[in-house]
């Protein structure tokens, strides 16, 4: 993956709920910023893909891995499970 600039990464932070963006487009920026080392802030944007697709197994183990690695461990316990519930043989991770 290549590296985003800091300035799209301040702009589309500050920006980011007043866009319309699709949930796919919210989850590869957050998977941008997680393989960058930004976790926190990748939080936020697989957040926004979760509330988009809130049974998209993919999206709520990503954010469960990040959550896991924020030291959330209950909040990522909970999506995992989530995730198996919509797609029972999802690899979590």
């Amino acid at each position: 993956m290549k590296n985003i600039p800091i300035w799209w990464i301040y702009l589309s932070s500050i920006l980011q709920f007043a866009l319309c963006w699709s949930s796919s487009e919210y989850h590869s920026l957050g998977l941008d910023l997680a393989i960058n080392g930004d976790i926190k802030q990748s939080l936020d944007y697989f957040r926004a893909a979760v509330r988009l697709e809130p049974e998209n197994a993919g999206y709520l183990s990503d954010l469960g891995v990040s959550e896991m690695r924020m030291g959330e461990y209950e909040k990522a316990s909970k999506r995992f499970s989530k995730a198996l519930e919509f797609q029972p043989n999802h690899q979590v991770l």
